[in-house]
């Protein structure tokens, strides 16, 4: 996810779909970790990663009825709650990327002993 697709953001429906996408995205990226962890360290992966998994979720039904509850998804968000938002999703979407760089390279020796 770009800069300028978070910026482009201006209906409540434009932020839902963004802050979907973004935990769409990680979650892709936690299976295809998990695809590359060795067979021994699959279950233990799995249990570590679901929690993260289902708190993605929950977040994301709260957050779209919050923004429901402010009105259809065609209504714009006011600039100053829009900028605050786009802001902290570009950090999440940061933060994620650090997380799972660090997973990829935590894992590069397990994949590289196989």
């Amino acid at each position: 996810m770009t800069d300028e697709e978070i910026d482009n953001a201006k209906t409540i429906g434009d932020m839902k779909a963004l802050f979907g996408k973004l935990i769409d995205n990680y979650k892709k990226y936690i299976t295809e970790i998990g695809n590359k962890v060795p067979e021994a360290g699959k279950e233990a992966y799995n249990q570590q990663v679901q929690p993260a998994i289902e708190s993605m979720e929950t977040s994301r039904e709260t957050f779209n009825n919050t923004l429901s509850a402010a009105g259809p998804d065609d209504t714009v968000v006011p600039e100053q709650s829009r900028n605050l938002f786009l802001q902290q999703l570009k950090t999440g979407r940061d933060a994620m990327k650090q997380a799972i760089e660090g997973a990829y390279k935590s894992l590069a020796p397990l994949i590289s002993g196989q």
